[in-house]
């Protein structure tokens, strides 16, 4: 059961994450992309999200 839930928890953890930063944490859209975006470069380069 806890791996058909674990795809749909992923990207709501995510969005929380993006207005987490937006309006708790007063960030622009600009910095929460480039935070996504160097998060992502990081992943990606370890191997971890291919």
């Amino acid at each position: 059961m806890f791996r058909s839930l674990l795809p749909y928890i992923l990207p709501i953890l995510f969005v929380g994450l993006c207005f987490y930063l937006l309006k708790k944490k007063k960030m622009t859209p600009v910095k929460v992309i480039l935070i996504i975006a160097v998060i992502t470069f990081i992943l990606g380069a370890t191997g971890i999200m291919v």
